[in-house]
C-alpha cells in the first residue's frame, strides 16, 4: 500500500490505527473468519481506507469501468443463485429441532 502525503501526515497524528471493518476495536479480528473463502465477497470492491490511491481506483472502477461493473455484476447474480438454491431457513430450523427431539427422546 502506498500512502499519499495526506494520508501519511494524518497517519502520524492519529496513530496507531488498528485494522478494522467496523468498530469496536476487535471487531476486524471476530469477522476475518467470514470474510475469507466467502463467494460474497467476489460480489463486493474491497479496498483499505488508508490506501487513498487504491480507494479511489477503486470507486472509479466501479463507475466507470464496465468490465469491473460487469465482473461484479455477475458474481453478485452467481451469489444470488447460490443463496436462492437454499433450503428455506423455516425447515432447516425444524429439522434440526426434530433431531435434537428425537435425539433427546432416545430415538
Amino acid at each position: 500500500m502506498k500512502l499519499t502525503g495526506t494520508v501519511r501526515d494524518w497517519l502520524g497524528r492519529a496513530a496507531p490505527i488498528d485494522p478494522f471493518r467496523l468498530w469496536p476495536k476487535g471487531a476486524y479480528f471476530v469477522q476475518e473468519p467470514m470474510f475469507t473463502d466467502n463467494p460474497y465477497m467476489d460480489a463486493l470492491i474491497t479496498a483499505e481506507i488508508l490506501d487513498e490511491t487504491g480507494t479511489v481506483a477503486a470507486m472509479e472502477g466501479a463507475l466507470y469501468d464496465p468490465e469491473i461493473r460487469d465482473r461484479h455484476a455477475s458474481a453478485r447474480a452467481d451469489y444470488l443463485r447460490a443463496v436462492n438454491a437454499l433450503p428455506d431457513t423455516a425447515d432447516v430450523v425444524l429439522a434440526a429441532v426434530q433431531r435434537a427431539t428425537a435425539a433427546l427422546s432416545g430415538h
